[in-house]
């Protein structure tokens, strides 16, 4: 069954934005170590579903991680990705000159899409909790703002 203009807009697109935000929205107002607050399970499964829709939208853009690297962005030429580019006339990023052109924007993709992956697959252990420093050496999963 092929997905209408209304499925892709209506159902599809605003489902993935909750689970987008929905690290953000439960956990950005309130401290972790309140009693009775933090569930770690809960806590995890929010940040991965964020991560993973944070790969789901930059391949929306056009965008992936290239397979086998931490860092080299690659235009998205899945077939089922070009269909929705016809069908949805989606817009794309231009890794050259939207991405690489901005260093910092470019190098914080690429971190997400690597804490996705490393979301999916947990094949080294110190990848499990998804954290990385940023330029002040804080611990940090993506900026939630520009």
């Amino acid at each position: 069954m092929k997905m209408t203009d209304e499925d892709y807009f209506k159902r599809h697109i605003p489902h993935r934005v909750n689970l987008l935000i929905t690290f953000r929205d439960r956990f950005a107002k309130v401290q972790l170590n309140e009693k009775g607050y933090y569930v770690r399970d809960l806590f995890r499964c929010s940040k991965d579903s964020s991560l993973l829709m944070i790969r789901f939208f930059t391949s929306e853009l056009g965008v992936k991680l290239k397979i086998g690297t931490t860092n080299e962005l690659v235009e998205n030429k899945d077939t089922d990705y070009i269909e929705r580019v016809n069908s949805f006339g989606l817009l794309k990023l231009s890794i050259n000159n939207d991405l690489k052109s901005d260093p910092i924007l470019f190098n914080e993709i690429s971190e997400a899409l690597k804490a996705g992956n490393r979301a999916v697959a947990h094949i080294i252990d110190e990848d499990v909790d998804h954290i990385f420093k940023d330029e002040q050496g804080d611990e940090i999963i993506f900026r939630l703002t520009t």
